[in-house]
């Protein structure tokens, strides 16, 4: 935990750079020095101006690490959610309102590739259906190490299905 502990207190401090160090190849090439700078001022312009970590939980998806920094800004709590590969670096940086927990219930899964750029990023839904018939849903990014991303919204009506994340 340590180490995403550290990174955020880079981003706080401004240094981008020291910040980068810590990426792997892939991390880099997505967000270089500049556009990490540029997401950390969006989300400083959204949520307020950075004021403290207040914790950080682990866990583990797949071959990642998942550190959850709860982070207290002036209008808001985020997670900032550092995902570690196997080498201790940085393959994932997402920001998104504190944890919720994870739903339960009848199960469907649905996976999928978005295309972004000359990238596929696999992706898959995972949709609970609820005791009062209503839905929940979590999103895995396995590209990205992100797993179990609880979504904002849910909603089947028909054939037709609607997942929100708000931060995204």
């Amino acid at each position: 935990d340590r180490a995403a502990e550290s990174f955020v207190a880079l981003l706080a401090k401004g240094d981008f750079a020291k910040a980068t160090s810590t990426f792997d190849a892939a991390m880099l090439k997505a967000l270089p020095e500049d556009k990490l700078k540029t997401t950390w001022e969006t989300v400083q312009q959204q949520a307020g101006a950075f004021q403290k970590q207040v914790g950080s939980r682990r866990e583990t998806g797949g071959k990642y690490e998942i550190v959850f920094v709860t982070c207290e800004f002036a209008k808001s709590k985020l997670d900032a959610k550092v995902v570690f590969d196997q080498d201790g670096k940085i393959g994932g940086l997402f920001f998104s309102p504190v944890s919720k927990p994870k739903p339960t219930g009848t199960e469907e899964v649905w996976e999928g590739l978005l295309k972004v750029g000359d990238t596929d990023l696999r992706l898959i839904f995972h949709l609970f259906k609820q005791k009062d018939g209503t839905f929940a849903a979590t999103m895995d990014s396995p590209d990205q190490g992100a797993m179990g991303t609880v979504l904002d919204e849910a909603s089947v009506k028909d054939d037709a299905v609607r997942l929100e994340l708000k931060s995204a």
